[in-house]
């Protein structure tokens, strides 16, 4: 999984859940190889975890966290600096203006807030999303850049989800990584369930194809 972020265009990382793409993103800040501008995590509801990496949650959480900030006593300015910088995961010695910087307020109702918002989107090198928000017509029109796809818990995700993520526009390459005897797809209408929609494509071709597979010996 670790080689995957080694790609010379972009990366989409993907998964069935918001729990699975958190996890995936904050692996990824923790190799401590990218800065903010470098990753993004797409969608409004991003796990509370890694919103730090949603330029749109980090303009209102860096808005409430700094509110009359100019008014504030000392003590309680420098409880708003850390409380903020702590929120990023960067450094104290970071002063509030830059911390600021990193954290303009977008407002997607205007056509400024909506074309910087794609300049973040067509900036980061990785970009992680559930499968459900990879179909997304604004991140398929503006993450063009992207050219490998890693998909996550994929014993997770029922097939129609799955092809979702194939078809995201210029992936050449796509890593997909899952234990089809752990948790199956979540279907909760029982006619679907019988009709074989919870089995994944990952089971499928596990079953069916098990050249293709690739068994990993360590957890």
């Amino acid at each position: 999984m670790v080689a995957a972020f080694h790609t010379k265009g972009g990366l989409l990382v993907a998964a069935p859940s918001n729990a699975a793409v958190a996890n995936l993103a904050l692996k990824a800040w923790g190799t401590g190889r990218f800065e903010l501008k470098d990753l993004l995590v797409y969608g409004d509801n991003a796990d509370p975890s890694v919103q730090f990496l949603n330029p749109i949650q980090r303009g209102i959480n860096r808005t409430m966290i700094l509110r009359d900030y100019s008014s504030l006593s000392n003590n309680k300015k420098e409880a708003s600096h850390r409380e903020l910088a702590e929120w990023l995961h960067l450094k104290i010695n970071h002063t509030v203006s830059e911390l600021a910087q990193l954290c303009p307020f977008i407002d997607r109702t205007t056509r400024d807030g909506r074309a910087f918002y794609a300049n973040q989107v067509r900036h980061a090198k990785v970009i992680s999303c559930t499968l459900n928000s990879s179909g997304a017509a604004f991140l398929r029109g503006t993450a063009t850049h992207l050219d490998t796809m890693l998909l996550d818990e994929a014993g997770q995700c029922n097939e129609a989800e799955f092809y979702i993520g194939t078809t995201f526009p210029g992936i050449k390459r796509m890593v997909v990584v899952g234990d089809p005897k752990q948790l199956p797809a979540t279907v909760v209408n029982h006619v679907c369930s019988l009709a074989g929609f919870g089995k994944s494509w990952l089971e499928k071709v596990h079953t069916g194809n098990g050249r293709m597979v690739h068994l990993l010996d360590t957890q």
